[in-house]
């Protein structure tokens, strides 16, 4: 029995043995395969231990609901071309191709599971418009993707950065699934709740911007920054790639900007962009029909210098994107008439869309406006009514000064000009009003308030 205790001890001692030097085997390897958070040597940072893919971070089956949100929140459409980044078994690209229809590439270092998304994609029909490759992230030209994915570490990402920076096109969309890429600002974040127990997904959209660098600093073209516009209304209106957009650049808007700013030149380029409808194709015909967003303009500066984008008009933010503009510009606001010329500039962004900001500049105008007012009503000409208001309003603004004003107030500049308000529901004709606007010394503009004109208007301010 002795002996047979003896034997049995023996065994198990030379399974731990040899479980230990599994182990240690196993623990050796895995050094060899991920870099060490300690201290390490140069040769352990070495470009081929950077290479590997257990440095682009584990693979992790991101959930269905987290991978149609990520596509959704890059607005991935028919035109678009996908690339996934450590694609995995393939559910990002698959489902791009399957529910978005977007074509999709998905590069992958494990061959395994390269033919795993393969053979799924011949299941499903979609080999056309599903590509994947064996390779290595870092040595990928991506450059024909209008989106780009992944999973990864962020230090994958700090190191993908420039490669995505030199070669993707202005208005491409880059997509991090749990983690910021390092020193990009995201246009878009978004949370989605994890299943019972499990964490939370994080998405953080990025755009490309309409810039590329030379040998004296950064600088827009007006292809790229055209680009950029349509990427921006598409991503932030939900406008689908079927359907149109009217992006026209405004010249007029352009010069306005730089008599504000006092240079010569073009300092920012200033589109219009407008949905349109949705495109039908036939045999011989190309036409469209009406959609949602066809009632609404947005007006997109792009610096010419910084490749910034500013949504001065049309969207909720356009005050703040308005100032940012300015101080990005380094605005030095001197004397009235470059306070006249930021007036006048944000006038014809109106980003707080106040309605009318035309200033009138005569008492004929303002009765040619009341007239014009009275004949675009919806009910019958209201003659009547019109030489009633003129009786009343000509002695009234008769004297009124409708020139422009600017005057130096408190550090500051207070613009001050005239405008037509606008009638009650059912009559034709309406009173001037007096809007003020105060323009700092960096460019930066204040609230807009209007008054009434009183009687002692007409003889002059005190």
């Amino acid at each position: 029995m002795l002996a047979y205790r003896t034997a049995l001890l023996t065994a198990a001692l030379a399974v731990t043995a040899a479980a230990q030097t599994a182990l240690a085997q196993r623990a050796q390897t895995s050094q060899d395969l991920v870099p060490e958070a300690q201290e390490s040597t140069q040769a352990d940072h070495s470009e081929g231990r950077l290479d590997h893919p257990n440095w682009l971070g584990p693979f992790v089956p991101t959930p269905a609901n987290v991978v149609d949100a990520a596509l959704e929140l890059a607005g991935v459409g028919e035109r678009d071309v996908v690339y996934d980044l450590g694609s995995g078994d393939g559910r990002i690209i698959l489902a791009a191709a399957q529910r978005f229809g977007a074509k999709s590439v998905g590069i992958e270092w494990d061959e395994a599971l390269c033919e795993t998304t393969s053979a799924e994609a011949r299941r499903l029909g979609l080999q056309d418009r599903v590509k994947v490759v064996q390779g290595d992230i870092f040595k990928q030209d991506v450059s024909a993707a209008t989106v780009v994915t992944g999973y990864l570490l962020p230090k994958s990402w700090e190191r993908l950065g420039p490669i995505l920076k030199s070669q993707l096109k202005a208005g491409a969309r880059v997509v991090s699934v749990n983690d910021p890429i390092p020193g990009w600002e995201p246009i878009k974040k978004r949370k989605i709740k994890g299943a019972s127990g499990k964490r939370d997904w994080k998405l953080y959209v990025y755009r490309i911007p309409a810039t590329f660098a030379t040998s004296t600093g950064i600088h827009v073209t007006d292809v790229a920054a055209r680009t950029e516009v349509s990427s921006i209304i598409r991503t932030k209106r939900g406008i689908r790639p079927d359907e149109l957009l009217r992006v026209q650049r405004d010249e007029r808007l352009e010069q306005a900007l730089s008599m504000a700013v006092w240079k010569a030149g073009t300092v920012a380029f200033i589109y219009r962009a407008t949905g349109e409808g949705k495109e039908i194709t036939g045999p011989n015909t190309l036409r469209h029909h009406f959609s949602m967003h066809a009632d609404t303009t947005h007006v997109i500066a792009v610096g010419v210098n910084n490749g910034k984008s500013y949504h001065l008009h049309g969207d909720y933010e356009s005050m703040a994107e308005f100032n940012k503009l300015m101080t990005d510009l380094k605005m030095r606001v001197s004397h009235t008439m470059q306070a006249e010329a930021v007036a006048e500039f944000y006038r014809a962004v109106n980003p707080e869309n106040n309605g009318s900001l035309d200033p009138i500049h005569r008492l004929l105008e303002l009765k040619q406006r009341v007239e014009r007012q009275c004949q675009t009503s919806a009910f019958d000409p209201h003659e009547a009514e019109f030489d009633t208001w003129w009786k009343r309003a000509m002695p009234l603004y008769a004297d009124l000064s409708f020139e422009q004003e600017a005057r130096p107030r408190r550090g500051s500049y207070l613009v001050e000009w005239i405008v037509l308000s606008h009638p009650y529901p059912g009559l034709c004709a309406s009173d001037p009003l007096r809007v003020r606007l105060k323009v700092k010394k960096n460019g930066v503009i204040g609230k807009l308030t209007y008054s009434s004109l009183r009687s002692r208007d007409a003889k002059g301010r005190s």
